[in-house]
């Protein structure tokens, strides 16, 4: 891009005005300044210059190289409680097709796969994926995929979307590009679940609540249902008529 003359102008009165960097603070050897003329022409040129590159994070790859179960979701009673509520909260009894954004290792996936006759389960980390595969290997109708969401995204309509203990590893913009990504592909008489441990996250922007909100309020549909207790929040997304008729 070309910025303008006033723009210029001002960027540069911004760098003039940071003398500890641009211009020596005495005659004395080391007082040097610190960025060079040859390192600021790169800021005073007609011309700037602008990459745009998605961010990466390498930290839940190293979380599952260090530890085939890092969330004990295989002897915590609190996982497997969990992995119930969630279950026992879907309005259906099957569905056609449907997507886990986020699967880990798969303790949820093995779950999910009785209730789905096509279960495609994504995930960023190789390693993951890796145990993933070894747990579901005798299981049909299960497809595994490494993604990053919401850049990479599987093709076709989904009528069951999960997305659990993963909306808090993603930036506020990727929440957002994810949520129209589930706008996209889920059916009319489509389910979206969310999952979410209600404490703070360390290291990320978001928490489950956060997740929640933004997904609430996006008008995917409507709420079917919500769990909240002290550790775990749960929120049901459809049409109303899924709800089984309690009198049948």
């Amino acid at each position: 891009m070309r910025p303008s003359p006033v723009a210029r102008e001002a960027k540069a009165r911004a760098m003039a005005a940071h003398r500890s960097q641009v211009a020596p603070l005495s005659p004395a050897p080391g007082d040097e300044a610190l960025l060079s003329p040859g390192f600021l022409a790169h800021f005073t040129g007609a011309e700037e210059l602008f990459v745009e590159a998605g961010a990466t994070d390498e930290a839940l790859e190293q979380v599952h190289r260090r530890d085939a179960d890092p969330w004990g979701t295989d002897r915590r009673w609190y996982e497997q409680r969990k992995r119930s509520l969630l279950l026992a909260a879907l309005p259906r009894a099957s569905f056609l097709r449907g997507l886990e954004v986020g699967c880990s290792t798969g303790a949820l996936t093995a779950e999910l796969a009785p209730r789905c006759r096509e279960l495609v389960a994504l995930d960023a980390s190789p390693a993951a994926l890796g145990h993933a595969r070894d747990r579901l290997a005798l299981l049909d109708g299960v497809r595994l995929e490494a993604a990053v969401v919401p850049g990479e995204w599987p093709e076709g309509d989904f009528d069951l979307v999960v997305l659990s203990e993963t909306g808090y590893f993603l930036s506020p913009r990727d929440l957002e590009g994810l949520v129209e990504r589930v706008r996209d592909c889920l059916t009319d008489d489509g389910v979206l679940v969310l999952c979410h441990w209600r404490h703070r996250v360390e290291g990320w922007v978001l928490d489950g609540p956060d997740v929640h909100r933004v997904v609430a309020a996006a008008g995917l549909g409507d709420v079917l249902g919500t769990w909240v207790d002290r550790d775990v929040e749960l929120l049901v997304i459809g049409p109303t008529d899924l709800l089984p008729d309690p009198r049948a």
